[in-house]
């Protein structure tokens, strides 16, 4: 079982990750013989406070110029921390957390929402979708975390 364990720093679980177009695209993609963009790389706050994994509008932005990322519906959200308690869009995004020996947690289509989470200082939070699929260990005696898959 792969595991990814790391130190807990002031600012939180912090994981590497990848962002990238949901499956459906990449097959939409190669059926046209078109090139697949290559994901992008951002740190991610693991957040098991965070029922959906949530992208910055920003880093949004970004996947729909850069890998021609389309919404896919909108949901009811509540995000106390941001003041925000109304619609959010909802994406399907490829979505991979990285592991230093390349045993990753793949995700290929993972229905993110966005929201302006930059303000908080992140780019992305993982939430409990992804760790679903995860045994999750915050050690904070110990200063360590722990995510096995």
């Amino acid at each position: 079982m792969p595991t990814i364990i790391g130190p807990i720093r002031h600012d939180g679980v912090l994981v590497s990750v990848e962002v990238g177009l949901g499956s459906a695209a990449v097959h939409a993609l190669r059926a046209q013989h078109k090139a697949v963009p290559p994901a992008i790389q951002k740190t991610g706050l693991i957040d098991s406070g965070a029922e959906i994994t949530t992208l910055d509008t920003a880093l949004v932005q970004q996947m729909r110029q850069q890998l021609g990322l389309q919404y896919l519906t909108v949901i009811p959200s509540t995000a106390p921390a941001l003041g925000f308690n109304g619609i959010a869009v909802v994406y399907p995004i490829g979505f991979v957390i990285l592991h230093p020996q390349g045993q990753h947690l793949v995700n290929r289509t993972l229905l993110i929402q966005e929201l302006p989470i930059s303000q908080l200082g992140y780019d992305v939070l993982i939430g409990r979708d992804v760790l679903a699929s995860c045994r999750f260990v915050y050690e904070g005696r110990a200063g360590q975390f722990e995510v096995s898959y």
